[in-house]
């Protein structure tokens, strides 16, 4: 089983800051999340109403799977399927709290939606869409590299023939032409040719009588 990268601490941080803004809502961490892979995911949950919070839940989508829900300080945490809960705190008025989460991922690429929802002793509950996006995992990379490195042996032995055929046809060029020495040859063969057949002295007294 291979687990992702964590995100650093920094971007862990500034989405703890971005959840304590007035219009804070549950922000998972990291957003992008590889296919085919189990990935350790945090999720800062603020409270904004005016009474505590007692419990927490996560729900995953289908081709996700939680592989373990991370216990949190005063906090004891269940899994259910494809549901996570937390209960204890409570959750003081515009306070954060961090879950966390391992969950698998066999998800296409793709944005997707988990669902968290707060619970308060009155009963009432405060529903937060967590939207993330799923990535290609390195499985599919390499099936990537290894298309690609197809297309260049493809290309490679294509390069190859068209070589093969250049230099089939010089040669064939250079049979053709006759070399230097042969031109010579030619040329003193015509000249000889040419006085032989100019007339004789005596062709030509008769045609001067």
């Amino acid at each position: 089983m291979r687990f992702a990268r964590r995100l650093p601490p920094v971007a862990l941080v500034a989405a703890l800051v971005a959840a304590s803004t007035a219009s804070a809502h549950v922000v998972p961490v990291p957003q992008f999340l590889p296919t085919g892979a189990v990935t350790t995911m945090s999720f800062a949950v603020p409270n904004e109403r005016p009474e505590p919070m007692s419990a927490v839940t996560v729900s995953v989508p289908a081709d996700f799977r939680i592989v373990r829900a991370h216990p949190t300080a005063g906090w004891t945490a269940t899994l259910d399927g494809p549901t996570a809960t937390w209960r204890g705190g409570p959750l003081a008025h515009l306070t954060v709290e961090t879950f966390r989460l391992d969950v698998d991922v066999s998800a296409p690429p793709g944005p997707v939606t988990l669902t968290t929802r707060e619970l308060y002793p009155s009963g009432a509950t405060l529903d937060w869409p967590a939207t993330l996006t799923v990535v290609p995992g390195s499985r599919d990379e390499s099936l990537g590299s290894i298309d690609w490195g197809w297309t260049a042996a493809i290309v490679g032995v294509g390069l190859i023939f068209v070589a093969g055929l250049a230099v089939l046809a010089w040669r064939r060029q250079a049979v053709a032409v006759p070399t230097l020495p042969e031109q010579r040859g030619r040329r003193t063969g015509r000249s000889r040719l040419g006085r032989g057949s100019q007339p004789s002295g005596r062709q030509r007294r008769a045609l001067r009588g």
